[in-house]
């Protein structure tokens, strides 16, 4: 027997449902969201600076690294490369961590730091490329992974040039030897062009050696030099007198009688005199002009009394005192040898040296092409002059 309440109860439940279901597909017409082609979120992870950036290049690519670490800021890189240190040691003795230790990679064979297990795929690459070249590095750092498929460094790589040349002029720096810096094809910065050093530094292989550098030609501290033009001959320096010769028979002794820290040890300055068109150049430039030049230089060089030997000496007192003096710098034998020739460090050969510093004296580190423009030598010289308790005084002023 059928009791009317048993059918109201079926139609309200039937009710109920449909009800449900229209809303249901009411709901998923409005609101349907297509279903995206690759399934799962992306998480935006910020990479560190230095190494998202896009190559600053041109359609050509990017220049050289030789010619790119004619710029490059040791300092910078340093900073860049602390990314590095979770995987990476750098100084001399610390050890392997989860990537070999990078002291004196540069010119190291590839895959052979001892004890540490390297990838098939980097055994490889070793047999084909042989050593870290600064090319070699360059390539490697930009995209490590796709350079050597298969490596176990899981690191995206440094996608900006600058930022590459950077980083490799800091590990260039990594070693008691440094290797010599490779040698960039750039043309000598023209007499008229403005900041003829600093022009001229921007073409270098190593940029830890700016336009003020130029004195720090005693800066064998560079360890590598870029290909530079060839210097006027020691020859177009006028005749030294008795009194500079002498000094330049004995340089060793000079550099010993000097006192510590007595920078400006005064010595017959050959040739000076006969140089007025310098000398008037140097007594009329502002000292300032030339402090501007030496901001490039500050990588290499300290210029404070007391300071610190850098890549290159500390060069307080530079004018006057005997070449290759520097107590606790290691100067390069080349240098030695030109002190030997001329002595001190007056103002004529402070000129000619920053002229072309690798032409002046072959064989030294120094990394500096030269300031080109005698009225930016004049500029510097002026300052250096001024870096001491009793300023070497100019000839016939």
């Amino acid at each position: 027997m059928h009791s009317p309440a048993w059918n109201t109860y079926a139609m309200a439940i039937l009710g109920t449902l449909l009800v449900t279901f229209g809303l249901s597909y009411l709901g998923g017409t409005l609101f349907e969201q297509e279903a995206p082609e690759t399934p799962g979120y992306v998480i935006a992870v910020a990479e560190p600076e230095g190494d998202t950036q896009t190559a600053e290049a041109g359609d050509s690519g990017p220049a050289p690294i030789a010619t790119r670490l004619a710029s490059a800021d040791p300092e910078a890189g340093k900073t860049t490369a602390r990314q590095c240190a979770a995987c990476h040691n750098f100084e001399k003795g610390e050890g392997n961590k989860i990537g070999p230790i990078l002291w004196n990679v540069v010119d190291r064979e590839v895959a052979s730091v001892p004890d540490f297990g390297y990838t098939d795929a980097m055994r490889e690459f070793a047999k084909t490329e042989g050593t870290w070249t600064y090319e070699h590095l360059d390539t490697y750092l930009n995209d490590p992974k796709g350079l050597v498929p298969g490596t176990a460094m899981n690191f995206s790589g440094i996608k900006k040039p600058d930022a590459r040349a950077n980083v490799i002029a800091y590990l260039h720096t990594l070693s008691d030897n440094p290797a010599p810096l490779p040698e960039a094809d750039a043309a000598p910065a023209a007499e008229g062009e403005s900041a003829g050093g600093e022009q001229a530094a921007a073409e270098q292989p190593a940029a830890e050696q700016p336009a003020a550098e130029a004195p720090a030609a005693e800066t064998q501290a560079a360890e590598s030099q870029p290909a530079q033009p060839e210097a006027a001959p020691a020859a177009e320096q006028p005749a030294e007198p008795a009194q500079q010769q002498a000094a330049a028979e004995q340089p060793q002794q000079a550099a010993e009688a000097a006192p510590a820290g007595q920078e400006s040890a005064p010595a017959a300055s050959g040739g000076e005199s006969e140089n007025p068109e310098l000398i008037a150049m140097i007594a009329s430039s502002d000292p300032a002009a030339g402090q501007k030049l030496t901001s490039q230089c500050k990588a290499c060089h300290t210029f404070e009394q007391g300071g610190p030997n850098r890549i290159g000496p500390n060069l307080w007192g530079v004018v006057g005192r005997p070449v290759a003096s520097h107590e606790g710098f290691s100067y390069t034998d080349a240098m030695k040898q030109y002190g030997e020739k001329i002595g001190n460090w007056s103002y004529a050969h402070l000129s000619t040296y920053l002229a072309d510093p690798r032409g002046q004296v072959p064989g030294t580190k120094m990394i500096f092409q030269g300031i080109k423009k005698e009225e930016d030598r004049a500029k510097l010289l002026a300052y250096l002059r001024t870096l001491s308790d009793n300023p070497q005084p100019l000839p016939g002023q």
